[in-house]
């Protein structure tokens, strides 16, 4: 029988999934402050946020495992 994850394990799934708000302004309050003050549009959101999600999913999809052998 397999002895399940340390909690470590999940705190970390929780919080970089928490912080996946690269995408979209309306995701956190500090990325509406900087679109406003920066002048920049939603579509700068998607084109820089989307591939920084990305990685962080590929990179926790990879770290979790690697490191606590989660499944």
């Amino acid at each position: 029988m397999a002895l399940p994850p340390p909690p470590s394990a999940h705190a970390l799934a929780v919080l970089f999934g928490a912080n996946l708000s690269y995408a979209t302004p309306m995701a956190y309050k500090t990325n509406l402050l900087v679109m406003n003050a920066g002048r920049y549009t939603f579509n700068d959101f998607l084109r820089i946020g989307v591939p920084l999600v990305l990685i962080m999913w590929a990179a926790l999809s990879w770290l979790l495992p690697a490191t606590y052998g989660v499944k």
